[in-house]
């Protein structure tokens, strides 16, 4: 990745059109900034500069500016919004910050232990522990609290440590923005997946997608929805894919739909209720069930339901589980009914694993679409990805 150092010259000089001007702003010599420039060009194997009276951006310098620029706002919000209150009426400040400083702040909070960040590094303790140091200097905050045999975040250095990791994530998007539009297709981003899109909608479009651009690492992880937004907060996911949620955690995600899904009654093949046409909440009644996992859009629907069945409250009651093969196997070894979306439910309905009942859920439709960061625009892979998802038939 470029130096924040080299990325500060270029972003000065794309909002100035003038080297001259950038270095009367940012206090760096008219030589220095040329050399710099010229360096990020070779790097990048780009001009990103019309060279006339003025500097003109190029279509590709427009292009990773638009990337810089982000991030760099994503360093000023760090600062302004975490540093002491004298620092945050300086605006420029976040110019100052280094390399070196947000490298050992975030292998300090991974590491929880500068000796252990330091090896991580292939550093000395004492280079890690200065270089940190020396960022909570120019900040006039310290950012976390040491304690026997460990550091730790505190709230201003977690606040500060995930929207300096979402800076570092732009700036290297930046570079893959430029190979892109050279043609090399070569980046690579994490997608969140709730379960609902694990079974069947995001494995194919995974093998789609795979077969356009083979060069492109695309890597899933899964977890709670809250756990997911926090990773994606910093910059360690792109983007969630799953039910959409009717309040947000934050004002900073943004989301959007990509297709409806209803929601099923799910049992194992061969289960009485499956014989019977008609089914009434009186059958249903009859039956223990397995829940969705709290908090999650399913189980507010379910809760709402299972309330209308009136079941006695000595009989078994529901088992809780956010896992579809957990799911699956306890209907498969038992009477047990579950409520799960239909679109989950795919490849066990064609195989004939499960059998969906004949009781149409009312109102149980929801929107399926994709949270992201607010401001966040996709690379072209990572637009073509979610056109696949959209197309999951």
């Amino acid at each position: 990745m470029a130096k924040l150092r080299s990325l500060h010259i270029f972003d000065s000089i794309c909002q100035f059109g003038s080297i001259t001007e950038a270095s009367q702003h940012i206090h760096v010599s008219q030589p220095a900034m040329t050399q710099s420039l010229l360096k990020l060009e070779r790097m990048l194997g780009v001009k990103l500069f019309v060279r006339s009276q003025r500097m003109i951006m190029t279509d590709v310098g427009k292009l990773f500016h638009k990337r810089v620029r982000s991030g760099m706002l994503r360093l000023e919000e760090a600062v302004l919004k975490h540093g002491s209150p004298q620092v945050q009426s300086n605006p420029h400040l976040y110019r100052q910050i280094s390399d070196s400083q947000l490298t050992a702040l975030h292998a300090v909070l991974e590491m929880n232990s500068f000796k252990a960040a330091a090896e991580s590094l292939n550093k000395t303790t004492s280079t890690v522990h200065r270089n940190f140091r020396s960022l909570e200097v120019l900040l006039e905050q310290k950012l976390a609290d040491t304690r026997p045999n460990q550091i730790r975040a505190n709230a201003e250095g977690e606040a500060f440590y995930a929207l300096s990791k979402l800076a570092l994530r732009e700036f290297r998007q930046a570079q893959s923005d430029v190979e892109a539009w050279k043609g090399n297709f070569d980046e690579a981003f994490t997608v969140g997946a709730l379960p609902l899109v694990q079974s069947s909608i995001l494995p194919r479009a995974l093998l789609a997608f795979a077969q356009e651009f083979p060069q492109v690492t695309v890597s899933v992880v899964d977890g709670t929805y809250a756990s997911m937004v926090r990773q994606m907060q910093r910059g360690e996911i792109d983007y969630v894919i799953g039910a959409l949620r009717q309040s947000l955690m934050s004002d900073s995600i943004e989301q959007f739909p990509l297709f409806d899904d209803a929601l099923i009654i799910v049992a194992r093949i061969g289960h009485p209720l499956s014989k019977l046409k008609q089914i009434t909440l009186r059958d249903l009644a009859a039956y223990p069930w397995v829940m969705p996992r709290t908090a999650s859009p399913s189980r507010a629907y379910f809760d709402r339901f299972y309330q209308s069945l009136n079941r006695p409250s000595h009989l078994q009651c529901p088992i809780e589980t956010g896992s579809f093969g957990v799911l699956r196997c306890i209907l498969q070894e038992s009477d047990r009914l579950g409520i799960i979306s239909a679109q989950q439910a795919t490849y066990e309905l064609q195989r004939s694993i499960l059998v969906k009942l004949d009781f149409p859920l009312e109102n149980s439709t929801r929107a399926i679409g994709v949270a992201n960061r607010s401001g966040w625009f996709p690379s072209p892979p990572q637009s073509r990805f979610l056109e696949l998802l959209g197309q999951r038939q």
